[in-house]
């Protein structure tokens, strides 16, 4: 929608789908507002959805987070606890480069933490090659570590989340239990060295040891998805 005032640009930081549905002018207005370090001229627009979402909001979505918090109570009649584990994977510099799955991240990071009350620090953990923390980056290690941390004192009532956006694939399966004859599988960052992450582990590590009254909600965004779990 073009003609929208400054004001109208640093209120669309309100909203990430205000953010990409931006045009490239609007995008350079509101990354310069921002305080874009960079050649606003030349600067790919991914790059500048990316700084926007981030660090650009700045104090507006600091307040807001603050106002979020204010409005939560400090704890749940019934004791339940809530979880979410985020996987983004954009294999950067490499001959298999995606570009929106650490957007991706961000986007569903945003939705439980600003609709669902979500606590960004306690309750949300992001896996993708934008995390300064190493143990945040999405190799095959980290990945597993973070379904422990995901399942680890899980309890009836308890809600559960687990992102996945990436490459998938399929490997021979020797044991018998597909139909097809093939296991799917999700890629880590180092996959080419480290390998895949096949089904059957994501199903022994996330599925198989949640109680009876805990709730688990999947979404996988990556080829091959529709049996991972």
């Amino acid at each position: 929608m073009a003609g929208r005032g400054d004001g109208d640009l640093l209120r669309a930081l309100e909203d990430p789908n205000l953010v990409v549905s931006l045009s490239d002018g609007e995008l350079r207005r509101l990354a310069e507002l921002r305080r874009f370090r960079g050649d606003l001229t030349s600067a790919p627009r991914k790059d500048l959805v990316s700084f926007l979402l981030t660090a650009g909001g700045g104090q507006q979505q600091q307040q807001q987070q603050q106002q979020q918090q204010l409005k939560r109570p400090v704890g749940r009649a019934d004791a339940s606890r809530r979880k979410a584990l985020l996987i983004g994977i954009n294999y950067r510099r490499t001959s298999q480069e995606l570009g929106g799955c650490i957007t991706d991240t961000r986007y569903m990071n945003y939705c439980l933490t600003q609709r669902f009350g979500f606590h960004a620090q306690e309750e949300v953990l992001m896996l993708n090659e934008d995390q300064k923390n190493p143990f945040q980056q999405p190799t095959r290690a980290n990945v597993y570590r973070a379904m422990e941390w995901l399942m680890t004192g899980v309890r009836a009532g308890d809600s559960l989340v687990f992102m996945y956006s990436g490459h998938g694939g399929q490997v021979r399966d020797f044991t018998g239990e597909e139909v097809d004859g093939m296991c799917e599988t999700i890629l880590p960052l180092d996959h080419s060295t480290a390998g895949p992450i096949l089904d059957k582990d994501l199903y022994l590590w996330m599925v198989k040891p949640l109680p009876a009254g805990a709730r688990f909600f999947a979404l996988c965004d990556s080829c091959h998805s529709g049996t991972i779990l």
